[in-house]
């Protein structure tokens, strides 16, 4: 599975049980592992590559709205990224909070923000 489709699983799982899911996510489209925390907290989770590799496709499934959402605002992204001819970014940013992705390029010392909308 594909880091975003793990966040959005996870998502999906919080939402439908009435629980609060993380804010900060940080994808490492590198070597593939996914990070998360709480508002609430500095301290960090996170799942290397064979983990997210090994997760079932639909874990938390169905999927809800918001993770719905997220999905497809990184879809847009990629196809924004493909129509510049422009690699994916080393590292994607999420914030839910103010409802963000910031992706970060190390090499190019490059960062775009895209907000909602």
């Amino acid at each position: 599975m594909h880091t975003f489709a793990v966040h959005a699983q996870f998502l999906s799982l919080a939402e439908r049980e009435d629980a609060v899911a993380p804010s900060h996510w940080r994808h490492d489209l590198n070597d593939g592992s996914l990070t998360y925390r709480f508002d609430s907290s500095q301290n960090t989770f996170t799942w290397d590559a064979p983990a997210i590799a090994s997760m079932p496709a639909g874990f938390g499934a169905p999927l809800t709205d918001r993770a719905k959402r997220l999905l497809e605002r990184w879809d847009s992204v990629k196809d924004m990224l493909g129509s510049t001819d422009r690699p994916e970014p080393d590292f994607v940013l999420v914030d839910h909070d103010v409802d963000e992705l910031r992706l970060i390029w190390k090499q190019e010392q490059a960062e775009v923000v895209v907000g909602a909308g």
